[in-house]
Formats: structure tokens, sequence, C-alpha cells
């Protein structure tokens, strides 16, 4: 469940970026709606140090994407597209979603914060060696 949410939350920060029509469309609304948490932006599968967050952007813009969602289906005319913002909009209605997308941000906010201490250059695996071993 949770993977496909991730997934689900990939399509939709995708189908939001991909035109520039829709991603100035969809920074207009969350104006008008003086929404002050983070824009939607799409998930890279290379960068693992983020994924909490796009889940969290994704769930926190939630209103605003639905709208996007309904102005875009209006004003689209390529078929394959239409039928992409219907499935991504279809996914975003239901309890899954939220709960995968609420369960997912917990989780990755943990690893996340796991994956970037591991990654600074100041630690170093020998104070955790002596301290283990009891000799220091």
């Amino acid at each position: 469940m949770y993977k496909g949410r991730f997934r689900d939350c990939e399509r939709s920060g995708k189908t939001s970026k991909k035109s520039l029509q829709r991603n100035t469309k969809l920074d207009k609304i969350r104006t008008e709606s003086q929404n002050e948490s983070q824009g939607v932006h799409t998930l890279c599968p290379t960068r693992w140090t983020v994924r909490g967050e796009v889940l969290a952007a994704v769930l926190n813009n939630n209103e605003e994407l639905m709208e996007l969602w309904e102005w875009s289906f209006g004003v689209c005319k390529d078929t394959e597209m239409k039928a992409r913002i219907l499935g991504v909009q279809a996914v975003m209605t239901k309890f899954d979603f939220y709960f995968g997308c609420s369960l997912g941000i917990q989780i990755r906010r943990k690893t996340d914060n796991l994956s970037r201490t591991l990654l600074r250059t100041s630690l170093s695996s020998c104070p955790g060696k002596s301290h283990r071993t009891g000799r220091g």
C-alpha cells in the first residue's frame, strides 16, 4: 500500500509540473488560497533524503491540486493527459491515498533524518567503535 501511494504522489507531481500552464495555475491557486506550505515538486528517484517532503507537499496542497485537476480537465485537449488527470484525481480522493501518505510521511521523516545523519562528513566510525569496545 505504501509503495503504491508513493508512486501516486510521484504521478501527481509529474502531472502538475509537466505543463508550464498547469504549474503556473497551481502557483496562482496556492496564492489565492494563501497556502504557505511548501509547493508540490516532483520526486527524484536518486535523491533519497527528500522523499518525506514530497509526500507532505502533496498532502499539504491536496485542495489546491484537486482544484487544479478540475481546471486542467476543462482546458486540456489531449485525451491521454485527460485520462491521466482523471486517474490522479480519482486516486487522491480515496482514503487509502491519505492514509498511505500520512504513514509514509512518518516513516520517511525518520529515514530521511537517518540518511542525512549518516551522510555527514563529520561523522566517523572510529568514535563509535571505541565506545562499543570500551576503549577510548
